[in-house]
């Protein structure tokens, strides 16, 4: 099962979710609220009986961002998913198998703007080791000679 979600948003960066070191700040707060919001409001439009997703998932984000050379893409993955969780379309982001983060200007090509935003896709990713073995031999210590 696969769901995109499209949400015209403005985004938070990781950098201003806490206030010191473990308090989440009032500017972080307001964005989840809003941004949540936003996300059930696409979500109940798209198809209201959406059934969360449970067990490993891979997500890809689009972000579609005002500084685009400024900002490192990965620091809005993270509030993102915050919210995914929180709303409980995701288990948690412990079962996140695999994320694919792009970003993108406002701008596109021919010139027409973009409105500041992300693009989810989610889907089930069932098993968490469906891989060959080849990157097991990456980890093991060169031998010397």
């Amino acid at each position: 099962m696969s769901k995109k979600i499209v949400v015209r948003s403005s985004l938070i960066s990781t950098n201003a979710m806490y206030q010191g070191r473990k308090r989440k700040s009032v500017a972080y707060r307001a964005w989840c609220n809003e941004f949540g919001w936003l996300l059930m409001d696409q979500i109940k439009k798209a198809n209201p009986k959406i059934a969360p997703f449970r067990g490993w998932v891979s997500i890809q984000y689009d972000f579609f961002l005002k500084n685009f050379l400024k900002a490192d893409v990965d620091n809005f993955v993270k509030a993102t998913q915050d919210v995914l969780v929180n709303l409980k379309i995701i288990q948690d982001d412990r079962w996140v198998r695999q994320v694919i983060a792009t970003k993108y200007p406002l701008k596109c090509p021919t010139g027409v703007p973009y409105e500041p935003g992300v693009v989810i896709t989610i889907e089930n990713s069932n098993d968490p080791i469906a891989w060959d073995g080849s990157l097991l031999y990456e980890l093991l210590p060169k031998e010397r000679g």
